[in-house]
């Protein structure tokens, strides 16, 4: 049973009505990071939030502590670790919140791939991978924005330009709003940096580490002339130095240095692609990225970026 985001956000007109349920399941595409670092800061107005991640805990001590309380004290607990690579402590985690009814509230989030080791006794809230103009007037009162002549200008002048955005893309611009959007500079010159649907460069590295060279070089058309080669040098050298270690650290079994290297990585990639190359391999691509940018600062172009996606999707 899955549970529409509308509803629960137009639910949620205070930080209290998080306690009418017991365990409030999220499920996307990706991680949503500045969701639920808003939600978060709505809970802690009116009670205690905590952190697990499962992923470096004893499940069974992790089930414990969900299963008591302090004096009766309730805490939001919010999980962390399902997206890892621990489908036995999924499984048996999984398990204890199908029958869950307290005395805390567990917030946690669900990738889709796992979802069928969940049978719905709590409906999962699914957070859309794109926002329309009627979310994203929702989600802006949700964060705590009073609406005035500024935001509504701000979202017809958006959703003129767009018929969608990004859920991770709205909850930036959630950020620059109350700072006093100038029509003519935002629109003009800062939203296509900010915000770029289906042309980010999150998406672009996706596709990258997904092999998939199709999608890849359509984005790669849309924004390549965005920034400059050195800034592409950069950004893949990020990149594949991130992802390398990744790899080393995962198999390792070290999944919370892990997750801190993971930062800026693709989704897919953290869950599973990255089960599909070596650390060797991808040390070797930021090499020829290396390599590639001394020539750019030799004068020396004959060797491009088209040269390393090429070879990369030949590993």
């Amino acid at each position: 049973m899955q549970l529409d985001f509308y509803r629960f956000i137009a639910d949620f007109q205070t930080s209290e009505s998080i306690t009418k349920k017991s365990v409030h399941l999220f499920s996307g595409s990706e991680y949503p990071f500045l969701f639920f670092m808003q939600l978060r800061f709505l809970i802690q107005r009116t009670m205690a939030v905590e952190v697990i991640d499962i992923a470096q805990e004893d499940i069974q001590l992790v089930i414990g502590r969900l299963s008591t309380s302090f004096l009766g004290c309730s805490v939001a607990y919010f999980i962390t670790g399902l997206e890892t690579d621990s489908r036995t402590k999924d499984t048996v985690f999984l398990a204890f919140l199908q029958s869950y009814t307290g005395p805390h509230i567990i917030i946690a989030y669900i990738s889709p791939d796992k979802i069928s080791n969940y049978n719905a006794h709590f409906p999962l809230i699914e957070v859309p991978e794109k926002v329309d103009k009627i979310v994203f007037g929702a989600l802006l009162t949700w964060f705590g924005i009073v609406p005035s002549s500024q935001s509504k200008n701000c979202i017809q002048q958006l959703y003129t330009r767009f018929e969608y955005i990004s859920f991770e893309h709205a909850c930036i611009i959630m950020r620059y709003i109350p700072l006093g959007i100038k029509e003519s500079q935002f629109f003009e010159e800062w939203l296509n940096v900010i915000i770029a649907p289906e042309q980010s460069m999150f998406s672009l590295s996706q596709y990258l580490f997904q092999k998939n060279s199709n999608q890849f070089f359509i984005q790669w058309k849309m924004v390549m002339d965005a920034y400059s080669p050195q800034f592409w040098i950069a950004f893949w050298s990020e990149q594949l130095w991130r992802a390398s270690m990744f790899i080393n650290l995962s198999k390792q079994r070290k999944y919370n240095d892990a997750r801190k290297i993971a930062f800026r990585l693709p989704f897919s990639f953290i869950n599973r692609d990255w089960r599909n190359y070596t650390q060797a391999e991808l040390m070797a691509a930021h090499d020829f990225v290396y390599r590639l940018d001394y020539r750019f600062k030799n004068s020396d172009n004959s060797i491009g970026l088209d040269l390393f996606y090429a070879r990369f999707f030949e590993l």
